[in-house]
């Protein structure tokens, strides 16, 4: 009969070493060091391929991404808002603060000061992110997502080229997880 690789740990360093079984032979008992061996090995085995926590970099890039998001989302509202109130006879002529008091208007004003709350902290957070260390690829490519947003309205053909870049990036698997290099959110 051809022989398997199966082997039984020793109990203890006094015993033999693992013997090689016979197909179809019946298995000796298991020690109790050979199922807490197999469990760890099996558990570690796990771990190593579940996604790793993200790092501080990571999380501060996510954190600018919805803070520049939320900031697109405000504009795009006060933007709409203002196209509505250019339309009001004399708006123009009308100082802020007269403005201000139109009840219409009300809205744009709110959204505008939830803009300029947020506009320095998207570059506290920018200035903060600069200065943390990239703990691995996902760090990079959370960095790299974060300066195409910066950049993608002042130099557009290095926003493209940054935006090629990370597709290419993005399609090659991390070589120490094996999970996606860019994560979502």
């Amino acid at each position: 009969m051809p022989k398997s690789d199966i082997g039984v740990a020793p109990a203890s360093p006094t015993d033999e070493p693992p013997q090689t079984i016979e197909a179809g032979a019946s298995m000796p008992p298991l020690t109790r060091r050979f199922v807490i061996g197999g469990t760890l090995a099996a558990s570690s085995a796990a771990a190593k391929s579940l996604p790793s926590r993200p790092s501080d970099t990571s999380r501060q890039c996510q954190t600018w991404l919805a803070v520049s998001a939320e900031l697109d989302r405000l504009t795009l509202a006060w933007q709409d808002e203002e196209c509505r109130l250019v339309k009001l006879p004399g708006w123009f002529a009308m100082s802020e603060a007269a403005q201000r008091g139109l009840p219409d208007a009300l809205t744009l004003f709110e959204l505008g000061d939830q803009i300029q709350r947020l506009i320095p902290q998207r570059w506290a957070l920018l200035e903060h992110i600069e200065q943390l260390p990239a703990r691995d690829f996902h760090d990079v490519a959370a960095k790299l997502t974060v300066a195409t947003r910066v950049i993608a309205l002042e130099e557009p053909q290095g926003h493209q080229l940054l935006v090629a870049a990370m597709s290419e990036f993005g399609q090659h698997p991390c070589p120490h997880c094996g999970g996606s290099l860019l994560r979502k959110g």
